[in-house]
C-alpha cells in the first residue's frame, strides 16, 4: 500500500513539474494527464493549494517535541510550495529552530545549518515579513559563535605551544 501511495504522489509531482514546464498548454496537458492516468482537476487542485494545514501541523509537531517530523514538514512546504506565503513562515520556523539549537548546544554543525537557512531565507524573501527577525537571529548566532571560536583558537594555540615546548626540550637534551 505504501508503494502505491508513493507512486501516486510521484505521478502528481511529475504532473506538477510538467505543468510548470509547459506553461499550461491544454492539449499537452491532456495528453500527459491521459498517459499518467491522473485527473486534471486533482492536478490543478494540488498546484493551486497552499499548505496552510501542513504548516499548522508542523508547528503542532514542533510543540509536541516531534522535531524530525516537524522539520521534515517545514522542508517539504518550502521546497514544494515556494510561492505560497506559508513557505516563508516554514523557512522562518527552520531558522528559529536551528538557531535555538545551535545556541543551546554550542555546536558548529547547528550554527552552519542555521546560517544556511538564514541565507536561504534572505535570498528567497529579501523583503519578507520575518526579515528583521531573521537578521536578529543571524546577529545572535554570530555573537554566540564568537566565544566558541575563541575557545577553539586558544586551545589550538596552547596545543601548538605545548608541542613546541616538547620539541625544544627534546632538542635541548641532546
Amino acid at each position: 500500500m505504501i508503494k502505491i501511495q508513493f507512486f501516486s504522489n510521484f505521478k502528481l509531482n511529475m504532473m506538477i513539474f510538467l505543468l510548470r514546464c509547459i506553461k499550461n498548454t491544454p492539449l499537452i496537458l491532456l495528453i500527459i494527464s491521459s498517459i499518467l492516468a491522473t485527473d486534471i482537476s486533482q492536478l490543478f487542485a494540488a498546484q493551486l493549494r497552499c499548505p496552510d494545514q501542513f504548516l499548522k501541523n508542523g508547528i503542532f509537531l514542533l510543540k509536541k517535541k516531534k522535531t524530525s517530523d516537524a522539520l521534515s514538514t517545514f522542508n517539504q512546504i518550502v521546497h514544494n510550495f515556494p510561492q505560497c506565503p506559508q513557505a516563508e513562515e516554514a523557512q522562518w520556523q527552520l531558522v528559529k529552530y536551528y538557531s535555538n539549537v545551535a545556541r543551546g548546544n554550542n555546536s558548529d554543525e547547528y550554527y552552519q545549518l542555521a546560517s544556511d537557512h538564514i541565507k536561504f531565507y534572505l535570498f528567497y524573501w529579501p523583503n519578507g515579513i520575518y526579515r528583521q527577525a531573521v537578521l536578529k537571529e543571524q546577529d545572535w548566532n554570530q555573537r554566540s559563535l564568537a566565544p566558541l571560536l575563541m575557545r577553539k583558537s586558544i586551545f589550538i594555540s596552547l596545543l601548538s605551544l605545548a608541542l613546541l615546548i616538547v620539541v625544544a626540550l627534546t632538542l635541548g637534551s641532546k
